[in-house]
């Protein structure tokens, strides 16, 4: 079994971290996050300047991780900085990015007008075939009405006044 030793400013920031009640995962994804940046510097952080902690931000985008990730990460050092290092001034370097919102795909009334009319078109054929089926099976000429029947007329009535209502829409516009 072996032990690692603990650096003293790790201690103190796990002291820190749990005096403020943070969770086990908050903890270790803050203590991950200061030890990427310690290895980016290749020194301890409490020797970070200001150029240090811009430099990390751009190999952080450059490198193309995530903004969630990214933020994540600057978080944990956000912490060190400002409540284990007590340096203000380091913490308001650190900035967070916001992802790009992403905008949902919307259509005209006059790109929807010819999908809607192949919608009904597609409606009406389908109960044509399942009609001309059922006549198959059942051999004969004229079929009794079935429910199912009664249920895709309706069905298919509706569909139909739903169109009409949306074209009434439209000319209105």
């Amino acid at each position: 079994m072996t032990t690692k030793a603990i650096t003293p400013l790790r201690q103190r920031m796990i002291e820190d971290m749990t005096a403020r009640k943070l969770c086990a995962g908050t903890q270790r994804g803050h203590i991950r996050s200061c030890r990427r940046f310690a290895a980016f510097l290749k020194q301890s952080p409490e020797t970070a300047t200001f150029e240090d902690i811009r430099r990390f931000q751009l190999h952080l985008t450059e490198t193309g991780v995530s903004i969630c990730t990214r933020n994540v990460i600057m978080t944990g050092l956000r912490f060190l900085f400002r409540v284990t290092l007590r340096r203000l001034d380091l913490a308001a370097e650190i900035y967070h990015l916001r992802a790009p919102q992403k905008i949902p795909l919307v259509i005209s009334t006059d790109e929807a007008r010819p999908q809607r009319h192949a919608l009904a078109r597609d409606a009406r054929s389908v109960a044509a075939m399942v009609e001309e089926r059922w006549m198959e099976h059942a051999n004969v000429a004229t079929p009794p009405k079935t429910n199912l029947q009664k249920l895709l007329a309706k069905h298919f009535e509706l569909v139909g006044q739903i169109l009409d209502m949306l074209d009434d829409q439209e000319s209105e516009e």
